[in-house]
């Protein structure tokens, strides 16, 4: 298959804004970071378990956990073997929780 048709593969799989399920335990184990900083470096710093290669950012998904708690969902992708990743960060710390909620 072409490079646009794996593309193509990627982007239909797993970025669908409207109904990007998101499971429960990764959401759970949302890694709690300080800054929006911290998320870049810390997806700079993970490396695919398959090739050893960098993660690319393909989009960002702002969502919010069933505590009202503000989520950053990453989907990258490995830029030497193409293997998709999602990284799931709890933004608490930077944005505090809804109205009401505590």
């Amino acid at each position: 298959m072409d490079s646009d048709g794996n593309w193509k593969k990627f982007l239909d799989r797993f970025i669908e804004r409207r109904s990007l399920e998101l499971p429960a335990a990764d959401i759970r184990n949302a890694r709690h970071v300080f800054s929006l900083a911290e998320e870049y470096r810390y997806i700079d710093a993970q490396r695919c378990p398959d090739c050893h290669g960098r993660y690319r950012i393909i989009s960002d998904h702002r969502h919010e956990n069933s505590r009202g708690e503000p989520l950053d969902i990453f989907v990258c992708i490995c830029n030497g073997c193409g293997t998709p990743r999602r990284f799931f960060f709890n933004l608490v710390a930077v944005f505090g929780r809804r109205k009401g909620e505590r």
